[in-house]
């Protein structure tokens, strides 16, 4: 149709493996730190593993409570109660995801925060309500800045993380879009595309 604007995703919004291993290596640093803003990157380190490990949207992030994890020793779920369009989906997560949310869980128990079914899973130290999906995005940006990676933003994990699930899923079109709730296959063939251009550029002339 004349003046509808596609949807795509450029290659160099999804991190590389080689960044991921620095920003998740950067935030684990972080989060055993002793100063006075170890509460602060802890959450850093949970959030980043969370995006990485189940693709969720920032405001779906902000918005999990305790009872939507469901953390099993082999694999979990989590439950976006209210996602894109107000659609509810399960999304399953790996072991190493659970452990994380495991030992966040406990550390939540050890801060004094409650860990009830209906209580934030991120809460603010200002409000003792969620956290914002402004206050996710600047926690992003520092952990960018202290990794000196640059040219990203929060979404940009989500993008890698539904390129990363591609290929491991052997390209399983249909897994990928109900793992990132998206609407068609014609949205989540976006990220076959970027994986495709990726590919062949790197092959040119080789």
């Amino acid at each position: 149709m004349r003046g509808e604007k596609k949807w795509s995703i450029s290659p160099a919004r999804l991190l590389r493996r080689e960044e991921l291993q620095l920003l998740r290596k950067c935030a684990r640093s972080r989060a055993r730190g002793r100063d006075g803003k170890k509460a602060c990157r802890v959450l850093e380190h949970v959030v980043l593993e969370v995006a990485l490990g189940s693709g969720l949207r920032v405001a779906e992030i902000a918005g999990l409570n305790c009872g939507d994890l469901s953390l099993g020793p082999s694999s979990g779920s989590i439950f976006v109660r209210c996602g894109k369009g107000g659609k509810q989906r399960m999304t399953i997560i790996s072991a190493q995801l659970c452990r994380v949310l495991k030992m966040f869980l406990s550390h939540k128990t050890t801060a004094g925060e409650s860990v009830e079914p209906g209580s934030p899973l991120l809460v603010s130290s200002h409000t003792g309500a969620h956290l914002t999906t402004r206050a996710l995005q600047k926690m992003f940006e520092r952990l960018l800045a202290a990794a000196g990676i640059e040219h990203h933003r929060f979404h940009d994990l989500r993008h890698t993380y539904g390129s990363f699930l591609l290929r491991s899923s052997g390209n399983d079109l249909v897994f990928v879009r109900d793992q990132l709730g998206h609407s068609d296959l014609a949205t989540t063939a976006v990220y076959l595309h970027a994986l495709n251009a990726e590919k062949a550029v790197n092959a040119l002339y080789s």
